[in-house]
């Protein structure tokens, strides 16, 4: 399997959540580096990275919208 497990996933937002200055064109590799263990631990691919960022960000623009849209 090539993307994201439902575990991986989780793991991420929980980590969105806690996180009040996260800007557009995150990289994983700013990521924490015991949250990316435990995600390559979960399932490694070689496109790990790739899937980690465009899923952060497109979570990143979807909550950024939100908050623009309930000012």
């Amino acid at each position: 399997m090539r993307s994201l497990t439902s575990s991986q996933k989780k793991l991420l937002l929980d980590w969105i959540k806690t996180q009040n200055n996260l800007t557009y064109n995150f990289h994983a590799d700013n990521l924490p580096y015991e949250l990316y263990s435990k995600l390559e631990e979960i399932n490694d691919t070689e496109i790990l990275w790739q899937e980690i960022n465009r899923f952060v960000n497109d979570n990143l623009d979807k909550q950024n919208k939100i908050e623009a849209w309930l000012k």
